[in-house]
């Protein structure tokens, strides 16, 4: 009996299987550690766009080349490199942001946002953001602000994009 347990743990060739295992540890390091990180969903602040209590994957490497645009959604480190918020940019740098209930306005101009199916009367005096600034926010604004983790975050703060 013991022989046919190892047979299926490590095969005919122990070796052989000894480097597959540990080339896929290799693998599975990098990838996880450079170009995807799995995330698990813990609020409603993104709800009905991302549900609580899923399980996505952000694109580490997806802002490599460029800067999250309007409407991306982003991770957001907050502590370490494994602590993130999931929220949605809704201005980049330069830009002037407020909010008048409910309405987003940008350099004045309302800003359409379809992705919000939940409307709250949120209400921020106008900022401007410096320019490695992006304001993000959840998608879930029935929930009044301190229940978010929102506002004005500098570009060294976004880890990625939201993969699935």
């Amino acid at each position: 009996m013991a022989g046919v347990i190892r047979l299926l743990v490590v095969g005919r060739h122990p070796r052989r299987t000894a480097v597959r295992a540990v080339l896929l540890a290799l693998v599975a390091s990098l990838v996880f550690g450079l170009v995807l990180r799995p995330a698990r969903v813990d609020g409603e602040s993104m709800a009905p766009t991302v549900r609580d209590r899923s399980l996505r994957f952000v694109s580490l490497l997806r802002y490599a080349r460029r800067d999250p645009q309007p409407g991306d959604i982003v991770a957001v480190r907050l502590a370490g490199r494994r602590v993130m918020y999931l929220k949605r940019v809704l201005a980049t740098g330069g830009d002037r942001i407020a909010f008048s209930n409910g309405v987003l306005r940008v350099n004045g101009d309302v800003r359409p946002e379809p992705y919000v199916r939940f409307h709250g009367d949120w209400t921020f005096e106008e900022t401007e953001l410096a320019a490695d600034e992006f304001f993000v926010a959840g998608d879930n604004r029935a929930l009044l602000p301190p229940a978010h983790v929102a506002g004005a975050v500098r570009r060294d703060r976004i880890a990625g994009g939201l993969l699935y």
